[in-house]
């Protein structure tokens, strides 16, 4: 990461709120060739709702999914979500504040993911990314992801990747 200013931590209730704002933001620049602007803003309402959200505090609290935030300068400008699916253990959600991408954040919260994992004893997790998502296509293959083209869902690539 370029800037020192940068807090990484746990996620935690009180984050709630603005880890909507930043999915909103982050929703609308990453998904805006993909979606119509009321899909992205009714997918972010319901997914991304504080209170469902702070119920998620409570497994980062007792480790049972893996949920960091990164802070500048006190404010929220990003996330990553892994934990537990019907397949093993999935990405779900790692997003940054438009502005803030390509700053080496997005790598620092996998890592810090992948760790979790490994402490855990797992050594592999996935994750689905649009398959119009460039920017998130090329974020993932970076970091050593590969896509499964046989376990792809509709729309969505399946990328894999061994730790």
């Amino acid at each position: 990461m370029r800037e020192a200013n940068f807090n990484l931590r746990a996620f935690s209730k009180a984050d709630a709120q603005q880890v909507h704002d930043v999915a909103c933001e982050a929703w609308r620049f990453t998904y805006r060739d993909i979606y119509p602007i009321a899909y992205i803003t009714n997918f972010v309402s319901v997914n991304y709702a504080p209170e469902q959200l702070k119920w998620l505090a409570g497994g980062a609290a007792v480790g049972t999914l893996f949920f960091d935030v990164v802070e500048y300068c006190s404010r929220v400008i990003g996330f990553c979500h892994i934990g537990p699916s019907r397949q093993g253990m999935e990405l779900f959600r790692i997003y940054l504040l438009p502005e803030h991408i390509s700053q080496g954040i997005g790598g620092e919260l996998l890592r810090r993911g992948e760790t979790f994992l490994l402490e855990q004893g797992w050594g592999s997790y996935f994750c689905f990314v649009h398959r119009a998502n460039e920017i998130g296509k090329r974020f993932y293959q970076k970091r050593g992801f590969r896509h499964l083209a046989d376990r792809d869902e509709n729309d969505e690539w399946y990328m894999e990747k061994h730790i």
